[in-house]
């Protein structure tokens, strides 16, 4: 089940559930612009719920899946995300989900991680700090990753 704050999906939705079996089939309907859905999905559940109650099951595979919007994209912000085939949704890249993770952090942590991360890159000590503890817990592959999306952000 969604939790709040956590938008439908097919994975997330228990389509055992009335209110769920079809609340994730409602983001990005049709000529909708300016966000992935219209309503709060408290309304959605309701809409779900009585799809269910009038005899509507998930029976079949879908042939279509939900592609949320990214930060790449011109108006992410207020893009309702699209439809593609089942099966051909581009899968995040490590830089992509590195770069959701930098996006949620506030301009001092990317500063400090981004210390941290440089320090260490130079041949230095972390620093004794939260964002050095953090650095510690990452593969080397993984600070790369996440050095160069600081820096793109920095750059760009």
């Amino acid at each position: 089940m969604p939790l709040d704050g956590d938008f439908p999906t097919r994975d997330n939705c228990d389509p055992t559930n009335p209110e769920e079996a079809f609340l994730w089939m409602f983001a990005a309907l049709p000529h909708v612009k300016g966000a992935p859905l219209l309503m709060p999905i408290a309304y959605y559940r309701q809409i779900s719920k009585r799809l269910w109650e009038l005899g509507a099951r998930p029976v079949e595979e879908p042939t279509l899946e939900w592609v949320a919007p990214t930060s790449t994209e011109p108006h992410w912000l207020t893009s309702p995300g699209r439809w593609v085939p089942a099966g051909t949704a581009p899968k995040p890249t490590e830089e992509d989900e590195a770069a959701a993770a930098v996006a949620k952090m506030s301009r001092q942590q990317k500063a400090e991680l981004k210390h941290a991360l440089e320090a260490l890159a130079d041949g230095g000590v972390l620093p004794d700090t939260p964002a050095g503890r953090v650095v510690n817990t990452l593969s080397f592959h993984q600070r790369e990753v996440v050095l160069a999306v600081l820096q793109k952000e920095h750059d760009g």
